[in-house]
């Protein structure tokens, strides 16, 4: 089909950015490698230094890889304001545009670029050549994570980040129709955690050694895969689409055509304006069968990110194997609370009165009674806060806008439910030849292992309405993610409960 180009540019002093070619964005939603699109052009909102950049089908498959879309997509879906220059959605915009208009796949043919190969990063964007580091594959049980990029993300000469494409490569021994990442993380200013919005707050954990932690989700979505949309009432991770913006879900399975097999995939850039020793955006990933015959269970996990110590010196945190099957109980602590808490609902004020705060969020603008509704659009860190840029709903104020503080806001928690994760349990066979079974009722005939002694297990369903549990009996189903019998891995079905134990024995 013939080239088509997107301009974007603003609309008005308003912000709301125009695109041109509607009918074509409305049919190819997103620019991907899979994208109908010959060319696009990505145009920076700074008024007084407006940037064109013209992308190629190439480039385009190179912002999928490199930069998930967001650069994009992110420019095409927001509305912002471009005369706040401390507007979150505004910096993003002009940042990833920077980013873009700095890599070197834009400075040299596209017919020399790799689709494989890392890319260098030119040193305009504050990337030296060779900051982009990958280490050797964290090897789990069933598969292995690898870094395809993971490098500083730095502007002026500051570090405020990092950036990440994440990969998980499903083992030999995985039986998965989608194999989805999702993580948990922890934001800190100054040692002491923070959650970035009042959503995200709730669905903190709030005491103990994970206390901070939270599923790392956009807070209007229900979905705990990350990346992926929101799927609505009644819905399934298993729901997800394979693919999107900044994510690709995996699978290893076989069907009549043979052997389906692919990695899984996200793109993340978590970034601050934080520059407040001992701070820090710590990640906890995982990767989660979300269909198929391992459904529910967990392949390992991996922690990076990037700190602060205590002179402020930044250093991202290498990428590290966490476990080789069921995440750590930092997870799992902040699985079990996403579980509890809601998307978006209605935020109001907490503080009697509630400072709004101009632009430079140092000047009080006005003030709001507790308990007034508002909306956000933006949030964005500087070194001592979170802030959102609110809308004040009712009372005097209403209508009114301006910057308040996180910590001075409340999600009254009325959103919609959030889709679970699995709460599994890691556990070990404590008995020789323990037997693995596809029905209970019929436990002989339906045979499928004996077990090895001190097989790792993660138990994905207790079966609390199955009629063949007892008060005297109990069957668990597990998923066998490794025994000293390697034809058992894999295997899923069920155990007695009785010879199931939190350790391994001698």
């Amino acid at each position: 089909m013939p080239n088509r180009s997107i301009e974007i540019l603003p609309k008005d002093n308003t912000g709301q950015a125009s695109i041109s070619n509607q009918k074509s964005l409305a049919k190819y939603p997103d620019l991907s490698a899979e994208s109908s699109f010959g060319a696009a052009k990505l145009t920076t909102l700074s008024a007084a230094n407006p940037t064109h950049i013209r992308l190629s089908s190439k480039n385009i498959n190179f912002l999928h890889h490199n930069l998930g879309n967001r650069a994009v997509r992110q420019i095409m879906q927001t509305k912002f304001k471009p005369h706040q220059p401390t507007d979150q959605y505004e910096q993003g915009i002009n940042r990833s545009a920077d980013e873009v208009k700095s890599m070197s796949v834009f400075a040299a043919s596209s017919a020399r670029v790799k689709k494989k190969r890392p890319i260098k990063v030119n040193s305009r964007s504050g990337h030296k050549p060779g900051s982009i580091i990958q280490r050797a594959p964290q090897k789990t049980h069933m598969g292995e994570f690898k870094d395809k990029v993971y490098t500083d993300y730095v502007r002026g000469g500051k570090k405020y980040g990092v950036k990440i494409e994440l990969e998980f490569h499903p083992g030999n021994k995985v039986n998965a129709k989608k194999i989805g990442m999702t993580q948990a993380v922890k934001i800190t200013y100054g040692g002491t955690p923070l959650p970035n919005d009042p959503t995200r707050s709730n669905r903190a954990v709030k005491s103990g050694a994970a206390k901070g932690f939270f599923v790392d989700r956009i807070s209007s979505r229900d979905n705990p895969v990350y990346g992926g949309p929101g799927l609505g009432r009644g819905k399934n991770p298993k729901d997800t689409p394979l693919s999107g913006g900044n994510y690709k879900l995996g699978y290893r399975y076989n069907d009549a055509g043979g052997l389906k097999d692919r990695e899984a995939w996200i793109f993340d850039r978590p970034i601050s304006n934080n520059q407040t020793p001992k701070s820090s955006m710590q990640f906890e990933t995982t990767a989660l069968a979300l269909d198929g015959a391992q459904k529910g269970t967990y392949y390992g996990s991996v922690k990076w990110g990037w700190e602060r110590d205590a002179a402020g010196t930044f250093n991202r945190i290498p990428l590290t194997l966490v476990s080789k099957g069921t995440p750590s109980s930092n997870f799992m602590e902040a699985a079990k609370e996403w579980n509890k808490a809601t998307a978006l609902g209605t935020l109001k004020t907490v503080s009697n009165p509630t400072n709004v705060y101009q632009n430079n969020h140092t000047t009080v603008k006005f003030t709001v009674a507790k308990g007034t509704k508002v909306t956000v659009s933006s949030g964005f860190g500087t070194d001592d806060m979170e802030w959102m840029s609110s809308t004040i709903v009712d009372g005097a104020r209403a209508g009114q806008q301006g910057l308040i503080k996180v910590t001075d806001l409340k999600d009254v928690g009325d959103g919609a439910a959030t889709i679970d994760l699995p709460l599994t349990q890691k556990k070990f066979t404590n008995y020789p030849n323990v037997w693995l079974v596809n029905s209970p009722v019929r436990s002989a005939a339906t045979r499928i292992a004996k077990l090895a002694k001190n097989s790792e297990v993660q138990v994905i369903d207790k079966g609390p309405a199955q009629p063949f549990n007892t008060p005297t009996e109990k069957w668990w189903k597990i998923s066998v993610v490794n025994s000293s019998r390697s034809s058992q891995t894999g295997k899923v079905g069920w155990a007695m409960k009785t010879y199931l134990s939190d350790t391994k024995v001698k």
